[in-house]
This record gives C-alpha cells, structure tokens and sequence, in this order.
C-alpha cells in the first residue's frame, strides 16, 4: 500500500466539536481548562458498558444463537437512543475535520503557529464521547480561499480515549464501505 493510500486509509472524514484553548507558558492542568461534568463522565461510562455488552454478546450468539441476535437488537435499539439524546444535548456547532490515531485537520479563518500547544477538548459524534489532551500544530496551509488548514497531533491520549477513537474510525470506515456498496449495488 502505498503512503498516499495508507494516509487516506486510515484519515476519515468526521464531523465533531472542537475547544481549543492556547496553552500558556504556566501548563494548567487538562481537568483545570476542561473540567469534566457529569454528562462527559456519564458519556465515558456508557462507552466503556458498551465495550462489556459487545463482549459478552459475542460470547452469547456463540452458544445462543437466536438469544444473542435479540439482545444485540435491544444493544442497537439503545445505543441509537443514547445518539438522539446526545444530539438534543449538544448546543456547539460540529465543524468539518480529517480524523486519524494520530490527530486531526480542520480548516479556520485563522493563522496558527506550527508548534503551537493547545489544550483541546474533541467531541466525536453522534455519541459527543469528549476526547480531552494536549495537541499541537503540525502543519498549517494557507488555501486559494483564504482560509487556513491546520493539522494537529494528539499529545497525550490516554489508552482509553485511544481505544475510543480507534473504534470510532473503525464505525467511520465501516459506515463509508456500507455506503459505497450501497452505491455500486
């Protein structure tokens, strides 16, 4: 696979909630910029229940067929109302970005400088699970449009939220395969 198709393999295009906050020389705590409420630890809960509830379910429909496909149909019933109240609850407006492990690209009015650090709080949709790490800026371009794009590596993702974005590219990646089949169908 060459670098182009690797890069493109494994960079999706999402939507999200992006907080930025500048970091200033005195390094303020991640928790102090972004303190988490009920609703983020709330949301990491239902992630990390979810997680168990694929395992175990898996498990099942291995020994119990019909048993497990009825309870992973309740599981999607669930996790679609767990999306509509995300999207009720969520007032900030998702901007256009390039997701990948590594970090991410979005497009701004705004000149940034590379090497940069900001505190950045992502929220992923549908489900707003909250990324919260450090980042910085890797690259910034300027477009015919005047507007700037600018890439961000992740800094310090704990291996949870490293786990949560990996299986949000993955449902990103198979969302995208299921709609050019369905295309090509």
């Amino acid at each position: 696979m060459s670098e182009a198709d690797r890069r493109h393999t494994f960079r999706m295009p999402d939507r999200a909630t992006v907080e930025l906050k500048k970091m200033t020389s005195t390094e303020q705590s991640l928790t102090a910029l972004f303190p988490p409420s009920t609703y983020d630890q709330l949301l990491q809960q239902l992630w990390l229940t979810d997680q168990e509830i694929d395992r175990q379910l898996r498990r099942l429909e291995e020994q119990e067929r019909s048993v497990g496909h009825c309870l992973r149909l309740f599981s999607q019933k669930l996790e679609l109302l767990a999306q509509a109240a995300c999207r009720s609850d969520t007032d900030q407006k998702t901007l256009a970005i390039d997701l990948s492990e590594g970090g991410f690209s979005l497009q701004t009015d705004t000149p940034l400088s590379i090497g940069t650090r900001y505190a950045l709080r992502l929220r992923l949709q549908p489900r707003g699970i909250p990324l919260v790490c450090h980042t910085e800026v890797v690259y910034s371009h300027s477009g015919s449009d005047g507007k700037m794009r600018h890439g961000f590596r992740f800094v310090d993702l704990s291996e949870q939220q490293r786990l949560m974005l990996i299986r949000h590219l993955f449902q990103l990646q198979a969302e995208a395969r299921r709609q050019q089949h369905e295309a090509n169908a």
